[in-house]
């Protein structure tokens, strides 16, 4: 029978120790890396949703623009009131006259929507259109209980300083405002990019704004802001 000296490997512990503290100093490392990885994807998928809602406000801007040109230079809200109809909201008719390709442009890529593109309600919820302008420039037309808001652009002094189209939101954080002026008491703008937000000005350009921009712009209107 051999009999072995365990005082003969004083090494035999301390190694042990060490292939512990270096296995929970890999894993540590690896959730670190994970966290910023994940970090990094969220921000890029927040950026990518960004990028894209500003090319669909820049393609309905131009529908908006395209159809106003062929309505004697004037961009209607479509009618308000409790008989108001989703074929009359600006939206459907950007949609219905072929002015924009397809129907999902018209709702931002970040936004959340409790109505369907499919159903008869979709027009509802959209990026808002920004009925408060200078005196001369909107106008409005009554066949009660409805009321139509007329934004004509030939009397905008300064088209590139008109916020005309944006992002949109109600406090609830669902409910989209297709019209600024006929849904003020339920919804305004929304800076749901990183703190931004996605707008087009009357003259076709889109921009990222912040909010002591967003401020600027809607001060005189007194538009809602919102934000995550």
């Amino acid at each position: 029978m051999h009999h072995y000296n365990t005082q003969s490997f004083p090494g035999r512990g301390l190694k042990s120790a060490f292939g512990l503290l270096e296995l929970l100093l890999s894993l540590a490392i690896v959730a670190i890396v994970a966290a910023l990885l994940f970090a990094s994807v969220g921000k890029l998928s927040q950026s990518a949703r960004s990028t894209r809602c500003l090319s669909q406000l820049r393609q309905v801007t131009s529908g908006l623009l395209s159809m106003a040109a062929d309505s004697g230079n004037r961009i209607s809200s479509g009618f308000s009131g409790n008989n108001m109809e989703t074929s009359e909201i600006w939206g459907w008719q950007l949609e219905n006259r072929r002015y924009i390709p397809i129907r999902s442009a018209l709702r931002c890529p970040a936004g959340y929507c409790t109505f369907s593109l499919s159903a008869s309600t979709w027009a509802w919820q959209t990026y808002g259109l920004n009925m408060y302008g200078p005196a001369g420039a909107i106008t409005t037309t009554v066949d009660r209980p409805r009321k139509v808001f007329n934004l004509k652009l030939a009397n905008l002094e300064a088209p590139a300083q008109y916020l005309l189209l944006a992002d949109s939101g109600a406090p609830s954080g669902g409910q989209y405002s297709q019209t600024f002026r006929i849904q003020r008491e339920t919804g305004g703008v929304h800076l749901r990019h990183g703190g931004k937000l996605n707008a087009t000005f009357a003259d076709g350009h889109a921009e990222s704004l912040s909010y002591e921009s967003v401020e600027r712009l809607t001060k005189e209107a007194r538009i809602p802001i919102y934000q995550d």
